[in-house]
């Protein structure tokens, strides 16, 4: 048991430094400040969850309906660890370079299944109260519950992370059952895994929109809680109505799966892992000598770095995968999307289509973890003749190839879908691609001030780092700022002219950022260690 112990307090340790809240390395002050950016993006987050939470407070509390909030938070919580678990649990269990020498120690293989995915349930409980605890606290200061209340909420948080991390520990058994061995490993993992994760979606879309109730009270909307999503509904009625029965039952419906699961799955783990590491032999074919310009090769070595890491394919290419499925749903079914399109004047539709192409880009980034990705062989590509610049652009070609096809093409069946002139599909188009641009050279930029190379696995950099997320952040700033000025100004807004100017602004912001990149960049590159 003690080895057990040791085993999950390294196992958390290592989770820390993978959200960048523990970190060694030689300069610590760049450490200190990751550190103090991430705390400054929680604090954003925890205010505008406050926000949110008391303004739907004030639209729910006068109707009895206040305990909404605390289910909204454990949903929220839930969502959480079901989207990061998609990248982190196949990571945790199947990609960490320690396993290894683990497996060579007198360590159970159940010690070591239990102790990581513990250790990541800690992570989502530290990363979950960013959006669980403001929620709360709304709920707290204009309900004032007693005792008990935080005593069931502080239960029901640290149990409820286990069902999403249930169902990430199936799909990565599963994937690594159907791709161990292949030679394809990498491209057939990421398509089997977008398909898992668009049918567990659709289907949840379907079980929601099937759903019907005649009882739109507080009692008639936690029984359809409990049916929907039992775990969460349970703990719901438990935290908020002191049902010591319910909350058991919740904690039984969170907890017992995920032991039940590991117990079983942990006899083949070890023997799951080491053909997962065997590849087929290579097939003969003959070797030539080619000779290719220094920037065609640095291409190669780049797009070749971004289809050999599956978290890297995922994380980057999900936005743009949703813009295309919104585009077609809008146009084959897609009532709910045209009612939101309401919303805007016919001739304004082209703003809708930019708020959601916007926030789609905001997520389809490839530059912010590209420099930290370097890792261990950044002095390799260092040490060759070749000028930083060039280097910087064959990162942000990679985003270009990843973004522009993709978006001509849903500019195109947009304009049939939903009905947008030729010029608006221009200006669309344009608006995105320089939108695109600013987002790729903004991750340039962030991940040349935090960059990390003691990363021990690929989902560090791309989906934690600090440069991801202050990329993220700051791109969905932008447009938000767009957004608001049209909410503060909608009256006297003149389409043309606005448009002309949100394509002003940010060809400004692309030149700056550009200029920037290029000349003080090349020299921040050069002086990497």
């Amino acid at each position: 048991m003690n080895k057990f112990f040791e085993l999950l307090k390294v196992n958390i340790s290592l989770a820390m430094m993978q959200i960048n809240i523990n970190r060694f390395t030689r300069r610590k002050k760049q450490s200190h400040s990751s550190s103090y950016m991430l705390l400054f993006v929680a604090v954003l987050i925890m205010i505008y969850m406050g926000w949110i939470a008391n303004t739907l407070y004030r639209s729910i509390g006068q109707y009895g309906l206040g305990w909404l909030l605390v289910a909204m938070g454990l949903l929220m919580v839930s969502l959480f660890t079901l989207t990061t678990g998609i990248y982190s649990v196949n990571a945790v269990l199947f990609e960490s370079q320690d396993l290894d020498q683990l497996f060579s120690y007198p360590i159970t293989p159940m010690q070591i299944l239990f102790s990581k995915l513990l250790a990541l349930v800690v992570e989502n409980w530290l990363v979950g109260i960013v959006f669980y605890l403001p929620v709360l606290a709304v709920y707290c200061i204009n309900v004032k519950p007693d005792a008990l209340f935080y005593v069931y909420a502080i239960l029901g948080f640290i149990c409820l992370p286990f069902i999403p991390v249930c169902l990430f520990i199936l799909l990565a058994f599963f994937l690594n059952i159907i791709t161990s061995g292949k030679r394809a490993k990498n491209t057939i993992n990421a398509i089997i895994t977008f398909g898992l994760i668009f049918g567990t979606f659709w289907g949840i879309h379907n079980l929601i929109s099937g759903y019907k109730t005649s009882n739109i009270n507080s009692a008639g909307l936690i029984d359809g809680f409990k049916n929907l999503y039992p775990p969460l509904g349970y703990l719901t009625n438990g935290i908020v109505n002191h049902n010591s029965g319910d909350l058991l039952i919740g904690l039984l419906w969170n907890i017992v799966p995920f032991i039940a699961l590991c117990l079983v799955l942990s006899f083949g783990y070890k023997s799951l892992w080491s053909r997962s590491r065997v590849v087929h032999k290579a097939r003969y074919r003959k070797f030539s000598f080619g000779v290719q310009s220094p920037f065609s090769t640095l291409l190669r070595k780049e797009f070749s770095r971004y289809f050999s890491s599956v978290m890297y394919i995922l994380n980057s290419s999900i936005g743009m995968i949703l813009m295309t499925l919104f585009t077609i749903l809008s146009g084959t079914g897609g009532a709910k999307i045209q009612r939101l399109a309401s919303y805007f004047p016919t001739d304004m539709k082209i703003l809708f289509v930019l708020l959601i192409f916007g926030f789609t880009l905001v997520i389809s980034n490839t530059t912010a973890p590209s420099i930290s990705l370097e890792g261990k062989s950044l002095w390799i590509i260092k040490s060759c003749p070749i000028d930083e610049g060039k280097i910087l652009l064959a990162k942000m070609c990679v985003h270009l190839a990843v973004t522009i096809p993709l978006l001509i093409v849903n500019c195109v069946i947009a304009g049939f879908t939903l009905q947008l002139s030729i010029a608006n599909c221009i200006s669309l188009f344009v608006i995105c691609a320089l939108f695109a641009v600013l987002s790729g050279l903004t991750g340039l930029i962030f991940n040349l001030y935090y960059h990390r190379f003691d990363f021990y696995s690929d989902i560090q950099v791309v989906k934690n780092s600090s440069s991801v997320l202050l990329t993220t952040l700051t791109m969905a700033i932008i447009v938000a700022a767009f957004a608001g000025i049209y909410r503060l100004w909608q009256a006297s807004i003149i389409l043309d002219w606005f448009l002309f100017g949100i394509g002003f602004v940010l060809a400004i912001l692309v030149t700056a950022t550009a200029r920037f990149v290029f000349t003080k960049g090349k020299v921040m590159f050069k002086n990497l260690v």
